[in-house]
């Protein structure tokens, strides 16, 4: 499967506009039909992806979950994602959108208020959609064709206007997630901005890690908090255990690798840190119900 950096999208992407030289954001009005190939099979984005669609209807397959993007539906991911578009069975006419693509530099640089967004990372994980109505869509779209005059400026601030108006694009988006996620969700407002950092770099972390590293310690350690400490306040803000978020990233990898390689399972097995097929087996039946041998089948 192929890893992707926002650099390498733009070079396979002739079409995306970029804040050159930094390259930390690009942007770009495509065509399904036309102007998709990356993306029509698994890879895995290194960076933050959105995409709005203004006609037709695109399927969006996130680490091996299916969701189905119409007309005024905006989609969110973040880094370590594992992306596929297709057309939906039967879907017939044209398909457009808008795809924006961030590094997780220009992401960590924005003010911590524009990117609660992103924050609730159960939410993101589970459900990365929301739709607008027609006003609320206008006056998005108003803030692309903005933000597509701003990259042909040529302003010498570049970096710092795009900071500032992605960053309004976010507070804007926000109301409406939280509006979605009523009820569903931790409040936010509940956590200290430090626990909801520490559980981001955590995510993060595991994202970056789970290969190699299947233990709450290790993360822990990297954190220099206590491995009780992390546990609680992983499943505070997040609803879901620490080892539990550990587990499901390496389900998903151990699914991705049996359905889109030719490794052997024992490959598969070395290449995961695993100590012997037995326990990899146990392991991937104890959280799918089948043994990988019968997954790959299917």
């Amino acid at each position: 499967m192929n890893e992707i950096s926002l650099p390498e999208l733009v070079r396979m992407y002739p079409m995306l506009r970029v804040d050159a030289p930094s390259c930390d954001f690009a942007f770009a009005h495509l065509d399904y039909e036309n102007q998709i190939s990356v993306f029509q099979y698994p890879c895995r984005f290194n960076g933050y992806l959105v995409v709005i669609c203004l006609e037709g209807e695109i399927a969006i397959h996130l680490n091996l979950q299916s969701f189905v993007l119409k007309k005024q539906m905006v989609f969110f991911c973040g880094p370590g994602s594992i992306i596929q578009f297709t057309k939906p069975e039967g879907s017939t006419g044209r398909t457009r959108f808008y795809v924006a693509a961030l590094s997780d530099n220009l992401v960590q640089e924005m003010a911590r208020d524009s990117l609660k967004l992103y924050n609730n990372s159960k939410a993101l994980y589970g459900d990365p959609f929301m739709w607008l109505e027609d006003k609320d869509f206008t006056t998005l779209i108003r803030y692309n064709e903005v933000l597509d005059r701003l990259l042909d400026s040529g302003v010498t601030e570049m970096k710092d206007a795009l900071l500032s108006l992605i960053s309004s694009v976010m507070c804007f988006l926000r109301s409406f997630w939280r509006q979605k996620h009523l009820g569903q969700i931790v409040d936010q407002t509940v956590h200290s901005p430090r626990a909801q950092a520490m559980v981001d770099r955590f995510i993060n972390l595991v994202t970056e890690h789970h290969m190699t590293e299947h233990y709450l310690a290790f993360y822990a350690a990297k954190l220099g908090i206590t491995p009780k400490y992390l546990s609680k306040l992983v499943r505070d803000v997040t609803g879901r255990s620490a080892p539990e978020w550990i587990d499901s990233f390496l389900v998903l990898e151990a699914k991705n690798m049996l359905k889109y390689s030719n490794m052997a399972i024992k490959e598969i097995v070395y290449k995961m840190h695993f100590p012997d097929q037995s326990s990899f087996y146990k392991f991937f039946k104890l959280h799918t119900g089948m043994i990988p041998s019968d997954y790959r089948k299917s």
